[in-house]
C-alpha cells in the first residue's frame, strides 16, 4: 500500500504569505489606530459637552465657581468622576474665566506644546496658544481647599502668611467670607517672598478671596519698590473679591503695586482692583499676565506696563474687563502676545500703546480721556515725573530731541499707538495689530488721531488691521496731521509701513 505524504508550505511560500500579511497589517492597522483614535477623541469632546452642559446650569442657580476645586466637586455631585480622557494625547483644562471645560490635544512630537481643539468657540479663542496657560487647571489633578483659619490669638494677617510659607505647590487657599484683611506694611511684600521654595522657583497658589477685600497700605518709603512680586516660574491666582494697594507717598506716583519676574504667573479673576499707584509690571522674560471679569483702576499710570526695553516674550491676556489709568491703560514696550477681548481701555492719553509685539483686540473700546493738545512748548503733567503733551514736546527735552519719543509717557496722544519714534534702537521689533469690532474713541476729536503709527529703526515692520465693525477714523503716520510749530525736523521712518495691505509713509 502507497503511503501518501501531506505536503507542507514551502520556504518560498511561507515568505510570500508573510509579507502579505506584512502588506496587509501595514496597510489596515494605521487605519484601525485611525478609527481608534477618531472614535476616542469624539468619546472625549462628547465627555467635554456633558461637563459644560453640567457647569452651566449650576452656574444658572449658583454663579460660576471660584476655583477649579468647586467646579470639579460639581462634576463629581453630577456622575462625572473620571478625568482621564480616553485618548492619550488629551487633557481636560478647566478654564475659570468661562467656567467652561475644553480639550487640548498635545504634539506627538514635542507633548510641551499642543492646541485646543474642543469646544469650537474656545478652539478659535486660543488658535495662537501653543502651551497651557497656568491659568487652565487639568481636571485629572487633585484639588483641595484650604480654609485659612487663624490659631488662637494669630491674627488673619498672620494666619495667612503662615499658610502660604508652609503650603504645598498648587495649593488653593480660601480665606473667611468676606473678610476685609489689611496685610498692613509689607504684607504683600512678604506673601510674595513666602511663595518662593528652596531654589528660588515660585509655588502655584491660588487665594480665593471669598467676596472679601484684601488691603495693602505700604509706602514705597518703607524700600519696596513693588508691594507684591511673582516669584520666578510661580503662579499667584487671585480670585472672587476686592484688591486695594496703595504704595505711594504721592498718590499717582510711578510705582507699581504688582511685579511678576521671569516665568511668573498673575492671574486675576473676578477681582475689583484698586491702587494709588500703577497696577501690574511684568518685567521678566515668559512672564505671564492673565486678567478675566474684573474691574481695575489705577491713579498710577498704567494698569499694565512690560519692562521697557529687555525682557521677551511676555502673554497678556484680558477678557470681559474694564482697565482705567491716569495715563495708558495697557502700554506693550517688548516682544509680547496680546489679547484684548470684550473689554473696555481708558487712559487720559492712551488707551492701548504697542511699541512693540502682536495684538489682537475684538470687541473692546479703546479711549481717552483728556483731550486738551496744549500749545508747544508748555509741556503738560498728569504723573510725577512723567510730564507730557499732545505735539512733540516734552519740556525736559532739548531742542534737538523734541520730535523724538521720550520716556514713559513722553508720546502725542491717541487711543491706539503702534510702534516706535524713539531716538534709540531700543524698540526695533516688529508689531502687529489687528482689530475686531473695537471702538476708538478721543476726547478731542478735531485735533488727536484715532491711531498713530512709527517705524523710525530700519527693519522695523508695522502692521495695522481692522475690519469693517471697528470705528477706526483719523489715522496717521507720525510726522503728519498735526501743527507742528517751532518743530524743525525731517521726519524719517526706515522700517515699513502697511495698514490694512496698504503701505504707508511720510513724504
Amino acid at each position: 500500500m502507497r503511503k501518501t505524504f501531506k505536503r507542507g508550505f514551502t520556504i518560498v511560500e511561507l515568505v510570500i504569505v508573510i509579507a502579505v500579511i506584512a502588506i496587509l497589517a501595514a496597510v489596515l492597522i494605521p487605519t484601525f489606530s485611525s478609527l481608534i483614535k477618531k472614535a476616542n477623541m469624539s468619546a472625549d469632546m462628547q465627555i467635554v459637552q456633558q461637563m459644560n452642559v453640567i457647569l452651566s446650569a449650576d452656574e444658572a442657580v449658583d454663579g460660576k465657581p471660584a476655583q477649579v476645586a468647586e467646579a470639579k466637586d460639581i462634576l463629581e455631585e453630577n456622575g462625572i468622576t473620571d478625568f482621564t480622557p480616553l485618548d492619550s494625547n488629551n487633557v481636560y483644562y478647566w478654564t475659570g474665566a468661562d467656567n467652561r471645560v475644553m480639550l487640548w490635544e498635545k504634539n506627538e512630537e514635542d507633548p510641551a506644546t499642543g492646541a485646543v481643539t474642543y469646544p469650537n468657540d474656545l478652539k478659535k479663542k486660543y488658535k495662537t496658544v501653543t502651551t497651557p496657560s497656568n491659568d487652565w487647571a487639568d481636571l485629572a489633578g487633585e484639588y483641595a481647599i484650604q480654609v485659612v483659619t487663624p490659631a488662637e490669638g494669630q491674627t488673619l494677617r498672620a494666619a495667612l502668611l503662615e499658610t502660604v510659607q508652609n503650603s504645598e505647590d498648587k495649593a488653593i487657599l480660601q480665606l473667611p467670607k468676606n473678610e476685609i484683611l489689611d496685610l498692613g506694611a509689607g504684607g504683600l511684600y512678604f506673601l510674595g517672598n513666602y511663595m518662593t521654595m528652596n531654589g528660588g522657583t515660585g509655588k502655584d497658589i491660588t487665594i480665593d478671596l471669598n467676596g472679601g477685600t484684601l488691603v495693602s497700605k505700604t509706602p514705597h518709603s518703607n524700600g519696596y519698590y513693588y508691594d507684591l512680586t511673582v516669584p520666578t516660574n510661580g503662579t499667584l491666582e487671585l480670585v472672587n473679591g476686592k484688591i486695594d494697594i496703595a504704595m505711594d507717598d504721592t498718590p499717582g506716583g510711578a510705582y507699581t503695586a504688582i511685579g511678576v519676574e521671569t516665568g511668573g504667573h498673575l492671574i486675576l479673576r473676578d477681582v475689583e482692583y484698586t491702587a494709588d499707584c500703577s497696577g501690574i509690571y511684568p518685567s521678566g522674560d515668559a512672564a505671564e499676565v492673565v486678567i478675566e471679569d474684573c474691574v481695575i483702576n489705577c491713579a498710577g499710570p498704567y494698569v499694565i506696563a512690560t519692562n521697557n526695553r529687555f525682557s521677551d516674550n511676555i502673554r497678556i491676556d484680558v477678557s470681559n474687563s474694564e482697565l482705567k489709568a491716569d495715563s495708558c491703560a495697557v502700554l506693550v514696550n517688548v516682544p509680547s502676545d496680546v489679547h484684548i477681548t470684550d473689554c473696555e481701555l481708558e487712559g487720559s492719553g492712551w488707551g492701548l500703546f504697542l511699541r512693540s509685539g502682536h495684538a489682537v483686540v475684538e470687541n473692546t473700546t479703546i479711549k481717552t480721556t483728556d483731550g486738551d493738545t496744549g500749545p508747544v512748548g508748555t509741556g503738560k503733567s498728569h504723573s510725577p515725573g512723567l510730564n507730557t503733551s499732545c505735539e512733540y514736546f516734552n519740556y525736559n527735552q532739548s531742542a534737538a530731541d523734541i520730535p523724538y519719543w521720550g520716556s514713559g509717557c513722553q508720546i502725542p496722544y491717541a487711543p491706539l499707538v503702534i510702534g516706535d519714534y524713539s531716538k534709540h534702537d531700543a524698540y526695533n521689533h516688529d508689531t502687529d495689530c489687528q482689530l475686531i469690532n473695537v471702538k476708538l474713541v478721543s476726547a478731542n476729536t478735531e485735533n488727536v488721531p484715532d491711531v498713530i503709527l512709527a517705524a523710525r529703526s530700519i527693519g522695523k515692520d508695522v502692521v495695522f488691521n481692522y475690519d469693517d465693525a471697528s470705528t477706526v477714523g483719523k489715522t496717521v503716520v507720525y510726522g503728519t496731521g498735526y501743527v507742528r510749530e517751532a518743530v524743525d525736523h525731517t521726519f524719517v521712518h526706515s522700517g515699513t509701513i502697511v495698514v490694512n495691505g496698504e503701505a504707508k509713509s511720510v513724504e
